[in-house]
C-alpha cells in the first residue's frame, strides 16, 4: 500500500465510518513456531461494513448467487488480507467470505458473504 492510498482509508474511514457497522474479520494465519513447524493462528479484527444484496448485473460479474450477501468492508486499520478462509462475524451471524474487488482508491473491499451458522461467543 502506497502513502496515498493509506491516507485515502483514513480519510474514508474518519468520515464514513459511523455509517458502516461493526464487525469481526476472522482469519487464519500461518506462523513458524519455534521447532520449525508451521501452525495456524486465528486472528480476529474489528471492522466496518455494510450489508446489502447483489444487483442482477453484480450477480453476473462476481459469479455469486441470491443466497449470497454482499458486505462493502471498510480498509481502514486491517492488516490481515482476507481470503478464502476468511469469516466475518456481523450481528451474532457468521459468514463465509471471499474478497471480489477493490475500488479503485483502495479504501474498500466488495466481499461475498455465505451464512454458515450461529457465531458464538
Amino acid at each position: 500500500m502506497n502513502a496515498l492510498a493509506g491516507d485515502m482509508q483514513a480519510l474514508f474511514g474518519e468520515v464514513f465510518g459511523a455509517e458502516f457497522l461493526d464487525a469481526t474479520l476472522k482469519t487464519i494465519v500461518s506462523q513458524y513456531d519455534t521447532g520449525g513447524d508451521i501452525t495456524e493462528v486465528p486472528t480476529n479484527t474489528s471492522i466496518k461494513l455494510q450489508k446489502s444484496s447483489f444487483s442482477a448485473q453484480e450477480m453476473t460479474k462476481y459469479g455469486v448467487t441470491r443466497e449470497n450477501v454482499k458486505f462493502v468492508v471498510l480498509q481502514h486499520g486491517i492488516d490481515a488480507m482476507p481470503d478464502t478462509d476468511a469469516r466475518i462475524v456481523f450481528q451474532e451471524e457468521e459468514y463465509s467470505c471471499s474478497k471480489l474487488d477493490e475500488d479503485t482508491a483502495a479504501v474498500s473491499w466488495i466481499m461475498s458473504g455465505t451464512k454458515r451458522n450461529q457465531a458464538s461467543g
